[in-house]
C-alpha cells in the first residue's frame, strides 16, 4: 500500500526463515484492502530473489449490525401474537451463524433457528421471531426484552462480535369501566362524553348497546379492534338518529365477540 520498509524498519523483523512486520497501532483501518509485495531479498550467500511474491488480503474490524424492523424500539402494541422482524448486515468477512444468538424474554434461540433467510455471501439476512411457533405469547402490560448477539467470521483471526438490546410494550388490558359518571353533554368540553373501557378492548370488536329505563334500545356503538379503539369507545350522549338523549339513568351492555362483557348504568345530566 505504497510503503515500503526494509530491515532497518522498528516495524519490521526477520526470525529465522520468517520476516514479520508489526504495525503500529494505528496503521491499519477497518475495510482497507492490503496489497503486499516481498520486492526484494538475498541469501547469505549473496543468491538474489528470483521472483516477487504478491499477495493481497482484507482489513475487517467491524462487527455486524442490526436493526430492529418490527415493531420499533419501545414501540406500544396490541397484539398478543406481535411477531418480532430485525434485518442484520455486516461488511467484510460475512455472519457467523452458528456463534450467534437471539434472546427475548429470558428464552435463548440460536440464531439458525429464528433467521428467516440469509444471503449467499452471510453479508444480510433477516430474523423473522413468531411467538406462536414457540409457544409463546406476550401478556397485556408486558414489556418484551429482546437481545441479539452477532459475530462476523474473519479468515485468521478472531470474531468481531455485537450485542443488540431492544424493547417494546404490550398494551395493558382493559376491565369495565364508564367514566365519567354522571356526564355532561352540553358542549362545555367538560365532561362532554361518557369513556367505556371493556376486557378485550383493542384486540377484539365489541358493540356497546345504550338502553333507557325502559329496555329500549336508544344507540349501538360498534367498536372495530384497533388502535383507536379507546376513542371510539365513547358516548356523547346522543341517539341513533344524532338528538340528545333527555336526562337520566341509562343501561348499557358491551359485548364482544357476542358475549356480554360488560353491564351498568350511566347517568346523563345538564
Amino acid at each position: 500500500n505504497n510503503d515500503t520498509l526494509d530491515c532497518d524498519s522498528p516495524n519490521l523483523t526477520f526470525s529465522n526463515d520468517t520476516l514479520i512486520f508489526s504495525p503500529d497501532s494505528d496503521f491499519w483501518s477497518n475495510n482497507e484492502t492490503v496489497c503486499v509485495e516481498l520486492i526484494s531479498a538475498d541469501d547469505n550467500h549473496g543468491n538474489i530473489l528470483q521472483n516477487n511474491p504478491q499477495w493481497i488480503f482484507y482489513l475487517d474490524f467491524q462487527p455486524p449490525s442490526a436493526e430492529l424492523i418490527i415493531p420499533t424500539d419501545s414501540d406500544t402494541v396490541a397484539n398478543i401474537h406481535q411477531n418480532i422482524e430485525i434485518d442484520f448486515t455486516d461488511n467484510l468477512a460475512g455472519v457467523l451463524v452458528d456463534s450467534s444468538w437471539f434472546e427475548v424474554e429470558g428464552r435463548i434461540f440460536s440464531l439458525g433457528d429464528v433467521m428467516d433467510n440469509i444471503s449467499s455471501d452471510s453479508l444480510a439476512g433477516q430474523i423473522l421471531f413468531n411467538p406462536d411457533n414457540f409457544s409463546m405469547v406476550w401478556f397485556p402490560g408486558e414489556t418484551v426484552d429482546i437481545s441479539l448477539h452477532l459475530c462476523d467470521s474473519p479468515d485468521t483471526c478472531g470474531p468481531n462480535c455485537a450485542d443488540y438490546n431492544w424493547r417494546f410494550f404490550i398494551l395493558p388490558d382493559f376491565g369495565c369501566l364508564r367514566m365519567p359518571n354522571p356526564f355532561t353533554p352540553n358542549d362545555d368540553e367538560r365532561n362532554d362524553f361518557c369513556q367505556f373501557t371493556f376486557p378485550g378492548m383493542i384486540y377484539k370488536n365489541a358493540d356497546i348497546y345504550i338502553y333507557d329505563i325502559y329496555g329500549v334500545l336508544v344507540k349501538n356503538i360498534s367498536v372495530p379492534a384497533s388502535s383507536d379503539a379507546k376513542i371510539k369507545s365513547r358516548w356523547l350522549g346522543d341517539d341513533e338518529s344524532g338528538k340528545r338523549v333527555p336526562i337520566g339513568i341509562y343501561l348499557y351492555v358491551i359485548e364482544v365477540d357476542g358475549e356480554v362483557v360488560c353491564e351498568g348504568t350511566v347517568t346523563v345530566a345538564r
